[in-house]
């Protein structure tokens, strides 16, 4: 039996390691990237089966890379993936401040 491929994309060193962790412990082959950039040249090297998303990423964001994994048709299956967002207190109040 084959491993799953996941690639995990996040900024945050710890939120990456403890994922990254959980994944490799449970026999999965895990890539990772900390940055939208390193996740583009990761995803055309070799499509991963799952993604795990950081939607705020520096560089590429992960909207950008979601769009590039859907619309690719070079992928040799449809990836899954798991999209994690971060939404603070602050964001939220300024976009209930910015609403008519």
């Amino acid at each position: 039996m084959t491993s799953t491929k996941v690639l995990v994309v996040d900024d945050e060193p710890t939120v990456r390691e403890v994922v990254v962790g959980y994944l490799r412990r449970d026999g999965h082959d895990v890539a990772e990237a900390a940055d939208g950039n390193t996740a583009l040249e990761l995803l055309d090297a070799d499509p991963p089966d799952l993604v795990v998303l950081d939607m705020m990423l520096p560089g590429v964001n992960g909207l950008d890379i979601l769009r590039r994994v859907r619309s690719s048709s070079e992928s040799k299956s449809s990836s899954n993936l798991a999209i994690r967002v971060r939404i603070t207190l602050s964001m939220s109040i300024g976009t209930l401040s910015s609403s008519p």
